[in-house]
C-alpha cells in the first residue's frame, strides 16, 4: 500500500500543476509523470525479465539488453511496446516524447510555450490510463476497514469497499482526469501551430540578415558550413597557416552542399500545416517529434546568427557615434 500511495499522492501532485494551466505547472506536472511513468515501466519491464531469467534456458534477452532496458528510459517503452505488448503505439510515442520534452527543460530550460501545457496533458492522460494496467500489486485490505476508504477519500473517491483493485484505480484516474484532457484535434492545431510559427520566425530571420546580392540560402549556407567547418579545423598559430586555412576554407565552401535549404524549411512548413487535420494521436506525436527533431538544430543556428548579427548592426552603430563626437 506505501507504493501504491506514492503513486496515486504523484499523480495527485501533477493534476493540481497541470490544473494551473500554466507553463511553468504544465513543466512541473511533466518532471511528475515523467518520473511516475519510469518508475512503473521499471516494475512491469522487471517482473517480465525476471520471468524469461528463471524459466527460460537459455534466456531470450541477453545481459546487455536487460541493461538497456533497466537503464535507459526508451528501452523500457520499446521493449513494453514490442516485447509486452503492454503499451500501443500511441502510448509508447506520447511516452517518448513527454520524456525527451521533460529532459530539455529539466536539463537546459528550454521554455516550449502554449505547447508544453497540450503535451503535458496528453501525457497525463496515459500516465493515468497506465497507471492501472501496469500496477503490480495484489489486493491491499486492512484491518481498520475505513483506512482505504478514508485514503481515497482524501481525494474525492468514495469506493464503499475495503479493497484496492484495478476497477478503484480505473475510478481515480478517471477523476484525476476531469477538466484536465486535451482534445485530439485542439492537440494537432496547437503542435502545428507552433511549429509553422517556428518555421515562418526561422524563415524571416534569414530574410533579414541576407542582404544583397546575398539569399536567404546563402545565410543559411553559411550557417551549418560554419559550424562544420569549425568541428574539422583548428585555427592555426602562424600566418601561414592562417592563409591556408582561410584558403580551405574557400575551396570547401564552394563545394558545399547545405543539408538544410530554404525550400527544404517551406516543405516542412507544408508538412507542419497538413498536421493540423491529422486524427490520430500516435501520428500527430511521431510527425511532432519528427518535424521538430529536424528543425531544431537548423534553428537554434539561425537564432544564434540573427543575434550575432544584431550584436554587428548595434556596434557598427556605436562605432559611427564615437566618430561623430570625435569629430
Amino acid at each position: 500500500m506505501e507504493e501504491l500511495s506514492r503513486d496515486i499522492e504523484q499523480l495527485f501532485e501533477a493534476s493540481q500543476q497541470l490544473g494551473k494551466r500554466t507553463q511553468s505547472g504544465a513543466r512541473l506536472a511533466i518532471f511528475l509523470m515523467d518520473n511516475l511513468a519510469e518508475l512503473m515501466m521499471h516494475r512491469t519491464a522487471s517482473r517480465w525479465l525476471e520471468w524469461d531469467k528463471r524459466w527460460h534456458r537459455p534466456p531470450k534477452y541477453t545481459p546487455e539488453k536487460r541493461r538497456k532496458v533497466t537503464e535507459w528510459f526508451n528501452e523500457k517503452v520499446n521493449f513494453l511496446w514490442n516485447e509486452t505488448k503492454g503499451l500501443n503505439e500511441a502510448e509508447a510515442s506520447v511516452l517518448k516524447l513527454g520524456h525527451r520534452l521533460r529532459n530539455e527543460a529539466y536539463h537546459r530550460g528550454v521554455n516550449r510555450g502554449a505547447v508544453i501545457i497540450a503535451i503535458a496533458s496528453i501525457y497525463y492522460e496515459v500516465v493515468c490510463n497506465l497507471h492501472p494496467r501496469m500496477w503490480v500489486g495484489h489486493y491491499s485490505i486492512t484491518q481498520d476497514n475505513e483506512v482505504i476508504p478514508n485514503f481515497f477519500r482524501s481525494y474525492g473517491l468514495e469506493i464503499g469497499q475495503q479493497l484496492v483493485d484495478k476497477a478503484v484505480l480505473e475510478q481515480l484516474s478517471v477523476k484525476f482526469l476531469e477538466g484536465k484532457l486535451c482534445t485530439i484535434s485542439d492537440l494537432a492545431r496547437i503542435l502545428s501551430d507552433d511549429l509553422v510559427t517556428r518555421l515562418d520566425g526561422g524563415l524571416e530571420s534569414l530574410s533579414y540578415i541576407a542582404e544583397n546580392p546575398r539569399t536567404s540560402d546563402d545565410v543559411l549556407k553559411h550557417i551549418q558550413f560554419y559550424d562544420k567547418f569549425w568541428s574539422e579545423h583548428t585555427f592555426p598559430q602562424t600566418e601561414e597557416g592562417a592563409r591556408q586555412y582561410f584558403q580551405t576554407w574557400e575551396m570547401e565552401y564552394r563545394s558545399y552542399a547545405p543539408s538544410v535549404t530554404v525550400a527544404r524549411i517551406q516543405r516542412w512548413r507544408e508538412r507542419s500545416i497538413s498536421l493540423a487535420s491529422e486524427t490520430s494521436l500516435s501520428m500527430i506525436v511521431f510527425k511532432f517529434d519528427q518535424l521538430d527533431l529536424e528543425f531544431l538544430p537548423v534553428e537554434g543556428k539561425i537564432i544564434e546568427a540573427a543575434v550575432a548579427y544584431d550584436m554587428a548592426i548595434d556596434q557598427e552603430v556605436q562605432r559611427m557615434k564615437e566618430e561623430r563626437r570625435e569629430r
